[in-house]
């Protein structure tokens, strides 16, 4: 415990920087046991507990509740409005848009060119032919 009297966890006591192969933040985490044991999982503390002890932890479940369900609410809210995205992305989805439009111009040009080659071919094999068999 600290000097006011308030249980510090490991996790809050790493450091922001530090490494682990775990993630020790208590803010990542869905479940509500990592803010402390609660007087309902405790047996020791339930037995002692008083009225402010219970009123303390049920108000710490609640507004850790609240908050998961607001956070979620408030990433579901920022993927519908696209909040999310770069702020400029209209302008990399343009630029990605032309590029594919360009490849797609020279792709018909290179195939124009093989039609037309493959006709002039064609043509002069008739000619050719009738060359030949006019003779």
């Amino acid at each position: 415990m600290s000097s006011r009297g308030i249980r510090t966890t490991k996790a809050v006591e790493t450091s922001f920087f530090e490494s682990d192969e775990e993630d020790n933040s208590p803010y990542d985490s869905d479940d509500p046991e990592r803010f402390g044991p609660y007087y309902w999982t405790d047996s020791e503390r339930k037995d002692t507990a008083g009225a402010s002890v219970y009123l303390l932890d049920n108000a710490k479940w609640t507004a850790f509740k609240i908050w998961r369900g607001m956070d979620f609410a408030g990433l579901v809210l920022l993927d519908f409005f696209g909040l999310n995205k770069s702020r400029y992305q209209w302008v990399v989805d343009a630029a990605e848009r032309e590029e594919r439009e360009k490849e797609q111009r020279e792709l018909e040009e290179r195939q124009r060119k093989e039609l037309k080659l493959a006709e002039t071919e064609a043509e002069a094999s008739k000619e050719a032919s009738a060359l030949e068999g006019g003779r």
